[in-house]
């Protein structure tokens, strides 16, 4: 990982995800296991911050296949004292 912006800004990270049975109900989740690999990657210029978080999940257990992406682009506008206006979809 960085300790400093590289070209143009950019700012990164990449580390694991993991993926716990907590759903109460097999509609809400699945009861398996899983885990994988997650990504940040963002530019700060002036006031504005842009970027994305990015991961995919599949599933430890053999019997069942969990396969799950999440992508999250993101937008930030720091207002005075730090009050951040933020859009994430």
């Amino acid at each position: 990982m960085p300790q400093a912006p590289g070209p143009g800004g950019l700012i990164w990270g990449v580390g694991p995800v993991f993926y716990l049975p907590t759903a109460t109900d097999t509609y809400l989740g699945t009861s398996q296991f899983g885990l994988g690999p997650t990504a940040v990657g963002l530019v700060q210029k002036g006031p504005w911050t842009v970027g994305v978080l990015a991961n995919q999940v599949w599933s430890v257990d053999e019997n069942t296949e969990v396969n799950a992406s999440y992508l999250q682009p993101f937008v930030t506008y720091a207002l005075g004292q730090g009050q951040p206006i933020a859009l994430n979809t």
